[in-house]
């Protein structure tokens, strides 16, 4: 009852009215916004930075305020900096930089690695890039023909201007080392010398950029680090651990992801080596499938591993034109991915479908043909026959594609498609090709997937290269491969025929 009483002794002295409703209406926005969870404890700091807004826009209550912030763009930028706690300085949790000069960078050196991404993500007033900038170009990586780029974006425009500054207090800068100090900084003169200014080409490395972390990232590649400290504690859980689960997805094989000292990854820690002190390597994660019968009525383990999955090993290489691993999948396979590597297979008459998520930059390709007997079962058949044994092994190797990457995040509606293969290889079979190209336009048709690509069709088997962050696609026909392709694929169409016939009389659903 006391404290009852004491708190309604401070809102009596308070200049504006400020009820549970007006501070219910503030959580409500800013977790819908941007994310971030207020606490009722965060009442009276609330309270504090917004009277300010109300003199400052002459409003003398919160009603007519928030009705401000709904219809005015720039009020409501306004609204969410003065909610947002930037506190910052340099070399803070100085570990970090360590081990990204004393580990990251000689790995990248080793490696002959030239091309560096980096993200600062809650950069505030820009301490923290300047520090990643300033360290880099200790180690030599802002010169010398490598090519070093730092994106730093924060929720607030005010922190964003101070930083693009890149001005300091000779006080802030006592925490930088000296060897790194004079990489990073030129110091003012006259009445300026209490002044330090980031060095032009250190400034020239960051791109400073407002961004609200629940909102589209504008990253086009693969990052080598993502630095994002003290910002998760002011998101729910479950916002939590969705960002750490798209910063997996950002970060390149085995790049670093740096949290602060008070956060974790949580669930997420399958997906990360622990290295200690905050910081976390990204596992490989890969998965691969092969195409069972229906009689299993299951798909293959899905494979999370650190490394190549099981089963492609000997498939796995350099592809030293592309610059890139390639990974080999071979007929009733799928493969699905979000690391920067390329997916290939060679076909004849089968079908390969190369789907991808363009917004999450996640993809993968199956390699399936339907299941005829004879002649007979092929002249007979209907592409609109959803039921008939061969379609349903179709639909099978669709929906084993689509849904796992639907498992890792892609959305069914931002799906887009290329489709290859079904080529008149197999003789007296020659038009198995032709209703495998009935069945997966019939497909992408009826589940209203988006085709932005097809070579299907012709008399020559093809190769096929695909890159499933980027949806790329390449296509080459194999006219000297014809036998071997035509082997393969009739030993895979009498596994299935024979699999097929099995199934004959099961009353079990695929799905």
């Amino acid at each position: 009852m006391d404290a009852i009483k004491a708190l309604g002794q401070i809102e009596e002295q308070r200049e504006f009215n400020f009820s549970a409703q007006d501070f219910k209406y503030i959580q409500d926005f800013m977790l819908r916004e941007t994310g971030i969870s207020l606490s009722e404890r965060k009442n009276s700091m609330v309270y504090g930075r917004l009277a300010r807004r109300l003199r400052r826009t002459g409003i003398d209550n919160f009603p007519d305020y928030f009705a401000r912030v709904e219809s005015d763009i720039d009020e409501r930028v306004a609204f969410i900096n003065a909610l947002t706690t930037n506190k910052t300085q340099f070399f803070r949790e100085k570990h970090h930089f360590d081990y990204l000069a004393q580990t990251m960078v000689p790995q990248w050196q080793q490696q002959n690695k030239k091309r560096i991404r980096i993200w600062s993500a809650g950069c505030s007033t820009g301490e923290e890039p300047y520090t990643i900038a300033s360290t880099l170009a200790s180690c030599g990586l802002l010169s010398g023909g490598y090519d070093c780029k730092i994106l730093a974006t924060d929720l607030d425009t005010q922190v964003l201007e101070v930083a693009q500054n890149g001005t300091y207090g000779i006080e802030a800068t006592k925490v930088i080392p000296e060897n790194i100090l004079r990489y990073g900084f030129i110091r003012g003169k006259g009445q300026k010398q209490e002044l330090l200014k980031v060095k032009p080409s250190v400034r020239q490395a960051i791109t400073f950029k407002q961004l609200n972390l629940t909102a589209h990232w504008p990253h086009k590649g693969p990052l080598d680090a993502i630095f994002c400290r003290n910002v998760m504690i002011y998101f729910e859980k479950d916002m939590q651990q969705q960002l750490i689960y798209r910063f997996w997805e950002k970060l390149g094989s085995g790049g670093i992801l740096f949290i602060g000292h008070s956060e974790s990854i949580g669930q997420m820690g399958n997906r990360f080596e622990n290295l200690g002190q905050t910081m976390f390597r990204k596992l490989i994660a890969c998965i691969h499938s092969g195409l069972k019968s229906e009689q299993s009525l299951c798909m293959h383990k899905i494979l999370e591993l650190t490394g190549c999955p099981i089963g492609a090993g000997a498939r796995r290489f350099f592809h030293p034109g592309k610059q890139m691993m390639m990974v080999k999948i071979q007929p009733g396979e799928v493969y699905v991915t979000s690391e920067r590597e390329l997916i290939s297979t060679g076909l004849g008459s089968c079908i390969s479908a190369c789907v991808w998520d363009p917004f999450i930059e996640l993809g993968g390709m199956n390699h399936f043909m339907l299941p005829f007997g004879d002649a007979d079962d092929i002249a007979g058949w209907d592409p609109t026959q959803w039921r008939s044994n061969a379609a349903r092994y179709g639909n099978y190797a669709m929906e084993l594609l689509i849904n796992t990457m639907i498992q890792q995040g892609a959305i069914k509606s931002r799906l887009r498609v290329k489709l290859f293969g079904g080529g008149m290889v197999m003789g007296k079979h020659a038009n198995i090709g032709e209703k495998n190209i009935q069945f997966i336009r019939n497909y992408v048709k009826d589940e209203g997937l988006t085709l932005v690509g097809e070579d299907l069709g012709s008399e020559f088997p093809r190769k096929v290269v695909f890159d499933p962050m980027t949806g790329k696609a390449w296509v080459k026909k194999l006219r000297g491969y014809r036998g071997e392709v035509e082997v393969e694929e009739r030993n895979y169409k009498r596994r299935l025929v024979n699999e097929a016939k099995r199934d004959d009389g099961e009353s079990a659903e695929l799905f």
